[in-house]
């Protein structure tokens, strides 16, 4: 599953997924990992403070080269026995405003 969002350049914002809402946490379940990856190229996205609270995982991301397109992914691990791993991207298009 792919989410895209247009990002400022210069702006610093948090960025979320809620994997127990779209249904993807059984009963139970909680996140016990959440690792957020940024490719080195292009580079100027800086990832900061990330954290899990309930189903929901999310990063603070900052910085950015106007008109670059990055792909933030989210890789969480479960609970579960054994453990579920799945990814989500965010797709970043990164504007001068």
């Amino acid at each position: 599953t792919t989410f895209e969002y247009d990002h400022s350049v210069g702006a610093s914002l948090d960025y979320s997924l809620d994997w127990g809402s779209a249904g993807w946490l059984q009963t139970g379940e909680s996140i016990v990992s959440s690792d957020w990856a940024i490719p080195a190229s292009p580079t100027g996205l800086t990832l900061g403070v990330s954290q899990i609270v309930g189903g929901v995982t999310s990063a603070f991301l900052s910085g950015g080269t106007a008109g670059y397109v990055y792909k933030v992914v989210n890789t969480i691990t479960t609970n579960s026995n054994p453990p579920r791993t799945d990814s989500r991207t965010i797709i970043l298009s990164c504007k001068q405003r």
